[in-house]
């Protein structure tokens, strides 16, 4: 069992856009920055398949959010005239994560890996899945 503490930074951006159709709606740009603190405990596992080295890991986690800033953006209607303040749904500052990844590697230069992520937060889940191949130079 290995002990950790992490700092994850999540930025994100929406450009203006406007709806399809003819009572469309105009939508101003929006951005997203969230600084998250994972606490928790990972067990880890280096073995071979094939007489490769193969590598696990099994990590749970305490998410909490340091910094979070709900994106919001103007909204306008043309077919009324009117418009507002728009602000996405301000989502727990507190959550449970678990993730599993692995990675085998191939040979000197080549590997490959994957993983899996769930993190809930109140009422809401989130699933993360990565895979792919690393060329090592």
């Amino acid at each position: 069992l290995t002990p950790f503490l992490r700092v994850e930074f999540t930025h994100g951006t929406q450009d203006a856009f406007r709806e399809q159709g003819g009572y469309g709606r105009d939508f101003g740009g929006a951005s997203l920055k969230r600084l998250s603190i994972p606490v928790g405990l990972e067990i880890g596992r280096t073995d071979e398949w094939k007489g490769k080295p193969w590598a696990q890991a099994l990590r749970v986690s305490y998410v909490g959010d340091v910094l979070q800033d709900v994106p919001e953006g103007t909204v306008y209607s043309p077919y009324s005239d009117m418009s507002w303040r728009g602000r996405a749904v301000s989502l727990e500052r507190h959550g449970l994560r678990a993730e599993y990844n692995t990675s085998l590697q191939c040979n000197e230069r080549w590997s490959v890996y994957g993983g899996y992520s769930l993190e809930a937060r109140g009422n809401s889940l989130y699933h993360r899945v990565n895979a792919g191949v690393a060329r090592s130079f």
